[in-house]
């Protein structure tokens, strides 16, 4: 079995196992309340939501495409999350629907939940799995890809249908409804990735997408006093507010942004007094049924610990990484000849397919120019010049999965390289073949005049 085929079977698992243990709990939880009925539902919603994520495979192979899917992925896992602080908060008050209880026991409500619920829990990640796969399968033009696939797909599903038809009777101490939605979160969480072996987790592309928020949120407040940021702070000062956005501190605030909620949830649930009702008598009874109640929510707060301590765990596995030094190759000089640049794509001591940041400089006209080239997750290769439209050109280094503006320290998705606009490199036309990349010298002259003369941005919307 060849490395593309491994991976390919082990997403299959990953995405196997996770409709399996959601199952598990659903069906667990459903029989429990004696909503057998209900339990079939959600079983048709899924093969529903499995049918309309293979639609995924008809959608084109593009850059655009697959940032959608990621974004879809990690904001329904930001759903589910909220969804289950909601339902946390309100059963801690003693009652999870309030004045809704009566709409939300309706069958048309419950059915309408179920597949919102489905939908989100199973398209957004099976659709962006089915993207990586196919993006494999185009690369290595092979369907076994998918055949790899659908074979740990399967037996996951074969392996645990033996499970699903057992009620664990431990489980139903420890799950109501806003555990169980919890329970889904997590799995979207750990298994949410859409990167294959790379990026299996959706923690990386939490703390990414927090970097941006932050980046975000410093150049608005700048725009807001009217302020033009970029082309009047020294470096210096930039690179003291791209501690903001180094992946250290975004490490922190991903852990503090979904650790300190459920902290508060427990501590606040496992303290709060409890009431007894004046018709329990004796004092015997009192002391009984008082401590039947803090063991009820002691056990209805173990998936919340269980959620903590998966997130420590994966938030610690993956700071080593996180913290690695960017990646950032000194420029190898190029000469123009005919009016053009001609980059091989393949030569003894370079490969511009192997995934890392490549740069270059040439002379033109007395004008040392720099322009990178970079390959993006769908294989295509992006050619930029090394400098964006806002910030002074210092050019960018590669980080783990992106590469960041040196500047002003801004994360830059690689799938999005070839956009104009913000903190991206600029793009440059270019003509791609299978043996190399042609730059009409024309071209990196009035890109690069844009970035000296400081017209990028209206030269761009001509």
């Amino acid at each position: 079995m060849s490395l593309f085929q491994a991976e390919a079977f082990g997403v299959g698992l990953k995405e196997g196992a996770k409709i399996l243990l959601a199952l598990l709990v659903v069906r667990t939880y459903l029989l429990n309340q004696n909503r057998k009925g209900l339990y079939r539902v959600v079983l048709f919603f899924l093969l529903l939501c499995l049918f309309i994520s293979g639609a995924s495979l008809f959608f084109p192979s593009t850059t655009e495409t697959s940032a959608i899917v990621v974004k879809a992925v990690g904001y329904s896992f930001g759903l589910y999350y909220l969804l289950a602080l909601a339902l946390l908060y309100s059963a801690s008050k003693g009652d999870i629907w309030g004045g809704l209880g009566p709409v939300m026991k309706g069958r048309v409500v419950q059915w309408f939940s179920a597949f919102l619920l489905s939908a989100l829990f199973v398209i957004p990640d099976l659709s962006g799995s089915l993207l990586f796969i196919k993006g494999q399968a185009l690369l290595k033009e092979s369907s076994m890809p998918f055949v790899s696939m659908g074979a740990g797909f399967v037996l996951v599903v074969f392996a645990g249908y033996a499970l699903l038809k057992e009620r664990v009777r431990g489980l139903t101490a420890l799950f109501e409804l806003p555990q169980v939605v919890l329970f889904l979160a997590l799995l979207k969480l750990l298994g949410g990735g859409t990167g294959g072996f790379a990026e299996l987790t959706l923690i990386p592309a939490v703390q990414k997408g927090l970097m941006k928020l932050i980046h975000d949120i410093v150049h608005q407040t700048f725009v807001t006093i009217m302020v033009p940021d970029h082309p009047i702070l020294k470096t210096t000062t930039w690179n003291f507010i791209g501690i903001l956005f180094g992946e250290r501190i975004a490490l922190w605030l991903s852990l503090v942004v979904l650790f300190v909620p459920l902290l508060a949830f427990v501590l606040s649930y496992l303290n709060a007094p409890v009431e007894v009702p004046s018709t329990i008598e004796p004092a015997s009874r009192r002391r009984k049924y008082k401590k039947e109640v803090k063991t009820r929510r002691l056990m209805r707060a173990v998936p919340v610990f269980v959620f903590m301590l998966f997130l420590l765990i994966n938030w610690f596995s993956q700071r080593g990484e996180a913290i690695s030094r960017l990646y950032n190759p000194e420029p190898r000089p190029v000469v123009a000849e005919k009016g053009r640049v001609v980059i091989p794509i393949s030569a003894p001591d370079e490969d511009l397919r192997d995934g890392a940041l490549h740069k270059y400089t040439v002379e033109i006209e007395g004008q040392s120019i720099r322009f990178l080239i970079v390959k993006r997750e769908d294989g295509s290769l992006s050619v930029c010049l090394d400098a964006c439209e806002i910030c002074p050109p210092e050019g960018y280094a590669q980080g783990e999965g992106h590469l960041v503006c040196l500047y002003c320290r801004t994360p830059i998705n690689i799938q999005s390289l070839g956009k104009a606009g913000g903190c991206n490199p600029i793009p440059l036309k270019a003509l791609v073949t299978d043996r190399d990349i042609q730059i009409e010298t024309s071209e990196l002259l009035k890109k690069w005049q844009q970035v000296k003369t400081r017209q990028s941005r209206n030269i761009l919307e001509r």
